[in-house]
């Protein structure tokens, strides 16, 4: 009893408190010197960064360059994690637990993230330390949303595409087929053209090439308008008319989803297609071809392929082979779901500090320089700057070198605000304010946009659908198969797949979605 009250009076004791408040002075130094050391230290920051058919041998160097921009600005490491395919590996990651900070979801493959967890969601992140990539990415941040929340950032760009056929300008010149301005070709009128370029250049010579020409969806969109509601062609679409009929009016009353597979616009397209094989038109195996179709032009092989661009970058692009390109418009552009939602940035619920991950985008948005490191690589090594003007650089490959063997090369735009990025000869310096008036004057809409189809509830059945697709929609796409026979086949194992389920659970979600807008 005596120790106890004598320890009582020790613990009461003025010389006691005084002991205890100076070690819990020293206490809180310790801990905020330890604090202050862990905010000093960089964080490290991985970042997917998409490698199929790119350059990398320029990778780690380009890495270094962009680190020294964002250790010192916010205190940030980037390591780029080189991936094939972005949504897979993704969803390993998470998974089996490991960190993963920034990670690409990839033409409406967002919805399968976001519906397993895998993704954090953003809206109260962009709101208190996103300030800069809401400015930059404005009415385009809308692509982002999944089952009304923030998931996703696009890359700030156009918000429309136009559809039509890149076609090498000495061959339009040699079979007279002169380009109207403001004027959209019907596959008709392309194809009596292709019909001239074949018979007079012989068997040898094809009009369509590469693997392209077979990507689900790209030739049927270059006729057909229609919107695949934030996911992809297999889950349903809207059809948007055929061009000459297509208003604001006519667009405001689409409401129903189809499988569009089914429709009268599909056979139609898969009969013509069925001619053009016949015809010769097509690369042989086209639908197997990973060869580049600029490297099949410049060899006097294809006469152009099929694709999506705003203004301009159809030029860009034949840098590549070398060769005065002109775009043949067969759609105009109409703002659609999958403009804005076809590349997307996320956070995987894996990163350890997402507060840091949003200053990065900060940066990447704004500062030109780090979004055209990603890019572009750097200057010298993977390109030189051959002109500058107040609207940007136009730049061209080091002497000697081409596409082949610079060091580092992205194909297409993924990275932050893609109007400041750089120009390739032969392309027009002032790309960027071109591409900002052409979105400008976008004058259609599709009523669904910002609407994004959440397929958990069918994801079975598109399981079943994508592994029917993809055993036909190749050889039709190209014409080897005869519709007539291939076509009811399809529609048949689609149907069986569950295909009615899916476009019936998407039509129930738009028609929520609309009665909220």
């Amino acid at each position: 009893m005596k120790i106890k009250t004598d320890l009582a009076k020790l613990l009461t004791s003025k010389k006691c408190a005084w002991t205890m408040g100076i070690l819990l002075f020293f206490f809180s130094i310790q801990v905020f010197f330890v604090q202050v050391y862990a905010d000093s230290e960089n964080y490290e920051l991985i970042m997917q960064w998409p490698s199929s058919n790119f350059a990398l041998s320029g990778l780690e160097d380009v890495e270094k360059a962009l680190n020294q921009i964002t250790e010192p600005a916010i205190g940030v490491a980037v390591q780029l994690k080189a991936t094939e395919n972005p949504v897979f590996e993704t969803s390993l990651a998470v998974s089996s637990g490991e960190k993963l900070d920034l990670s690409l979801a990839l033409y409406g493959h967002m919805s399968n993230l976001v519906s397993n967890g895998y993704l954090l969601p953003l809206d109260d992140l962009i709101s208190q330390y996103g300030q800069s990539v809401k400015e930059a990415c404005g009415v385009q941040l809308k692509g982002g949303y999944y089952q009304n929340q923030l998931y996703g950032i696009p890359p700030v760009y156009s918000e429309g595409q136009r559809y039509g056929f890149i076609c090498r300008t000495d061959m339009m010149k040699k079979y007279d087929f002169q380009l109207e301005d403001g004027k959209c070709y019907t596959f008709d009128e392309l194809e009596a053209f292709f019909k001239r370029v074949k018979k007079g250049e012989g068997g040898d010579f094809f009009i369509i090439g590469g693997s392209l020409a077979s990507r689900a969806g790209l030739l049927e969109k270059s006729e057909f308008a229609f919107d695949v509601l934030g996911s992809h062609i297999n889950t349903g679409v809207l059809m948007l008319g055929q061009e000459g009929e297509i208003t604001s009016a006519s667009l405001a009353a689409c409401n129903k989803i189809v499988d569009f597979y089914e429709t009268k616009e599909f056979m139609q397209f898969a009969k013509r297609m069925y001619r053009w094989n016949q015809a010769g038109f097509f690369y042989p195996n086209t639908s197997i071809s990973e060869m580049d179709s600029n490297i099949m032009m410049r060899d006097n092989k294809i006469l152009g392929w099929f694709f999506h661009n705003v203004p301009g970058e159809e030029v860009e692009n034949a840098s590549k082979s070398k060769l005065d390109v002109t775009f043949i418009p067969t759609r105009e552009a109409i703002r659609t779901t999958d403009v804005s939602q076809n590349v997307l940035w996320s956070i995987p619920v894996t990163s350890e500090k997402p507060k840091k991950v949003i200053e990065f985008l900060n940066l990447l948005y704004t500062d030109s320089t780090v979004s055209n490191l990603l890019q572009r690589g750097i200057e010298g090594e993977s390109y030189v700057v051959v002109e500058e003007n107040e609207n940007g650089k136009l730049i061209d490959f080091p002497e000697g070198m081409d596409i082949s063997t610079i060091p580092y090369y992205v194909n297409g735009g993924v990275y932050g605000n893609r109007l400041c990025a750089y120009t390739w000869v032969p392309g027009d310096i002032n790309h960027n304010q071109i591409v900002k008036e052409f979105s400008d004057e976008i004058s259609l809409t599709s009523p669904a946009w910002g609407y994004v189809f959440d397929s958990e509830n069918v994801s079975i059945q598109i399981a079943q659908v994508d592994q029917v697709v993809e055993k036909y929609i190749g050889i039709i796409e190209i014409g080897s198969v005869d519709p007539s026979i291939e076509v009811p086949l399809f529609l048949s194992e689609l149907k069986a797949a569950g295909i009615d389920q899916i476009v019936e659970e998407n039509q129930r979600q738009y028609d929520i979605w609309r009665k909220k807008q």
